[in-house]
């Protein structure tokens, strides 16, 4: 049954992306979604399709715009495109263009709807650019009610369309946080635009959270050369000059930023103690005079970091703890505590028109017999009732949360708590919240996945923060990474299934080898038979010369004699000429040829570089530096092209999400930051190998 599963999800899912890589280490995806990101693409750069509310007339916005804001608002009113894109960095102001928009639209007599992933934001939303808003998840479902109602298909874009989602010709659809709606969602209010002659708005930032299905779509048509994409380019929440410049460097992958953020002191590290201490702290600082957030990298800290705030406030008399009920978190409340409700229940009225919704915050004013809880909004003042059932499955305490949690808040003070392995897109939303401060608090002794520097687990929070921020954005799309993938002659994409292939006929070798000389004592261990295969790799002995090697020494007397070989094979000399490839199968043979001409493609590529290599290393010398400027040169093409891709603009600025990549990445920026600043590497510059190819 299994296996008729699996086979009926490949017959769907049928595109693998990467062909190249070891069999069952593909990834997979669906020939559906690549198709609905091309179509959103061709919707964003396909002009004449769609009549802008005031014709050929250009609209006059108001002085209350900045200069890229006003760019924008007249790019969208005046654009033919049924979809355009709105770029925009944390504090850019995206909700005061967009009320821009949505005040030309309605003065054109033409309707704005406001689609976006949670009812809180789309509450925010309604209130902030004045236009009417919902959760997709709410719409998409009313609309197929109304389609059941009317006896329409809701799988045809065309009846969804006009029987449930009741859109009219010229209506704007603003799709705010577009980089956080999944791909195939996005498809859909697409074609049902189309459809009816709407105009769609994506409004987002690819450097923040993405979608919690399969996304990426927003990112793709932002990098898209035929997508016209308009960008805010100023920044306006920060109180501090230097903060503005400082968000947009971290958000582009530049983690020498870090340094101006510990030159203000706002990066902090320790232990964990010492770090939910620290933050704490800060944030009871900042409690009689500022509106502040802790934000977590995870649910867990948060959970903890909620629970030592409710401890100070019951110690100062604000939380009652007379009667308390259990929350999900494994928190308790009482009245007093600020709590956060996590899921939509439009049957608890709150007020005389609104309802609970998912990340509403409230101060608890009674406690019931029953468990029950009777809260005050703390955003309008609404009264609710929240039953004990939903009190035990839905609520939390509200004093800390994840980067998701306030991703679209603006606050006075932010204090992040994090690990070392924090996402840069989780890092850039935390530090940009606040408008007054933004602080890092970095849990310096966490052994869970730490970030490596020159071959060492960082140690410290800047060291850590800098590569979080020089990291690969965890986001993309299905289409990227297939094209990433295919690149027929990338290290990235032979590297793979040459390792898988050249690892197991090395087994079968040195198995075949290790009988020859009398030595068949059951299967050798994965160490020795990976060290025998990276002395081949390193210098292009067969695995039968290096078996024949370490064997000629006795072996009488030791306790474990396969520990004895592979402690030879490490510690044998580079000094046997490389051998010739016959041990291979046809197959292997083929492929070490390939990854040996990519490899000396890379080499002339070094002598000529591109432009990003000689920005992260320098120029080339003409003293003898030459030769290890040589050597890091080639090493950065070589990491490109197995971690990242030589399109492009400076592939070392974001790196592998993979354990080894970040390795690598971390080995190598310490070997070029050691050249730049006039000390000698302890070793040879990191680089990739294989056999004689490196030569």
């Amino acid at each position: 049954l299994v296996d008729d599963i699996t086979g009926q999800m490949v017959n769907v899912t049928n595109t693998v992306i990467d062909p190249n890589g070891p069999t069952g280490m593909h990834r997979w995806t669906s020939n559906r979604l690549l198709a609905a990101e091309a179509e959103l693409v061709d919707a964003a750069h396909t002009e004449a399709v769609f009549v802008p509310p005031a014709g050929d007339v250009v609209p006059e916005f108001g002085g209350q715009l900045s200069v890229s804001q006003r760019a924008a608002a007249l790019g969208v009113s005046t654009s033919t495109r049924q979809l355009d894109v709105l770029v925009g960095p944390a504090g850019s102001g995206k909700t005061t263009t967009m009320r821009a928009l949505a005040d030309h639209w309605r003065n054109n007599g033409a309707r704005v709807l406001g689609l976006t992933t949670s009812q809180v934001a789309a509450d925010q939303l309604a209130e902030a650019a004045g236009i009417e808003a919902e959760n997709t998840a709410r719409w998409f479902a009313a609309a197929n009610s109304r389609c059941r109602t009317y006896g329409a298909d809701p799988s045809d874009p065309a009846q969804w369309a006009t029987w449930g989602a009741h859109l009219e010709p010229g209506t704007l659809i603003i799709v705010d946080e577009a980089a956080m709606v999944p791909t195939l969602d996005l498809q859909r209010i697409q074609q049902a635009a189309a459809v009816a002659g709407c105009k769609v708005l994506a409004v987002g930032d690819p450097f923040q959270l993405d979608a919690p299905g399969a996304g990426g779509a927003f990112g793709l048509m932002v990098s898209d050369d035929r997508v016209n994409a308009l960008h805010l380019e100023e920044i306006h929440r920060f109180q501090h000059t230097w903060e503005r410049e400082a968000s947009t460097r971290m958000r582009e992958g530049d983690g020498a930023v870090v340094d101006l953020y510990a030159e203000h002191q706002r990066i902090h590290g320790g232990t964990e103690a010492e770090m939910y201490t620290q933050v704490l702290e800060a944030w009871i600082g900042d409690q009689a005079t500022s509106e502040a957030v802790m934000v977590t990298q995870t649910n867990d800290q948060a959970s903890a970091l909620a629970r030592a705030a409710r401890e100070h406030l019951i110690g100062a008399g604000t939380v009652d703890t007379n009667r308390q009920v259990a929350l999900r978190d494994g928190n308790e409340a009482g009245a007093g505590d600020v709590i956060r409700t996590r899921r939509n229940n439009r049957e608890i009225t709150a007020g005389q028109r609104g309802f609970v919704r998912n990340r509403d915050t409230w101060t608890v004013q009674r406690i019931h017999r029953d468990g029950s809880l009777t809260v005050k909004s703390q955003n309008g003042g609404a009264k609710a009732r929240l039953p004990r059932t939903y009190v035990d499955a839905h609520v939390e305490l509200a004093y800390a949360g994840t980067a998701h949690a306030v991703q679209g808040r603006t606050v006075d003070a932010a204090h992040l708590l994090c690990n070392p392995n924090v996402s840069r897109e989780a890092l850039y939303v935390a530090l940009t919240r606040g408008r007054e401060t933004n602080s890092a608090w970095v849990i310096t002794d966490s052994t869970d996945h730490p970030e490596w520097v020159d071959g060492e687990p960082a140690t410290t929070a800047e060291a850590a923060l800098h590569l979080a921020i020089e990291r690969a954005p965890e986001a993309q799309s299905a289409t990227q990474a297939l094209r990433d993938a295919l690149d027929p002659r990338s290290l990235r994409a032979i590297l793979p299934a040459w390792q898988h292939h050249l690892h197991h006929e090395v087994h079968a070798s040195t198995v075949e080898a290790l009988a020859a000389v009398g030595l068949d004592a059951g299967e050798p261990p994965s160490s020795l038979v990976g060290a025998i295969r990276n002395r081949y790799t390193r210098t292009g002995v067969s695995p039968a010369t290096t078996v024949e090697q370490i064997t000629q020494a006795s072996l009488d007397g030791a306790n474990d004699p396969w520990a004895v070989l592979t402690a030879r094979c490490q510690q044998a000399a580079d000094t046997l000429p490389p051998d010739s490839n016959e041990w291979m199968s046809p197959d292997l043979n083929a492929q070490t040829a390939a990854v040996q001409r990519r490899y000396a493609s890379l080499r002339q590529l070094a002598a000529d570089p591109p432009e990003w290599v000689t920005s992260r290393i320098g120029p080339r010398p003409d003293h003898a530096g030459a030769d290890t400027w040589d050597q890091l040169a080639n090493a950065s093409l070589v990491y490109a092209d197995t971690h990242s891709t030589l399109r492009q603009p400076d592939p070392l600025a974001a790196h592998a999400a993979s354990d080894a990549g970040r390795r690598a990445h971390a080995q190598l920026m310490g070997d070029i930051n050691q050249y730049r600043t006039g000390h000698a590497t302890a070793h040879q510059p990191a680089q990739t190998t294989a056999p004689a190819i490196t030569r």
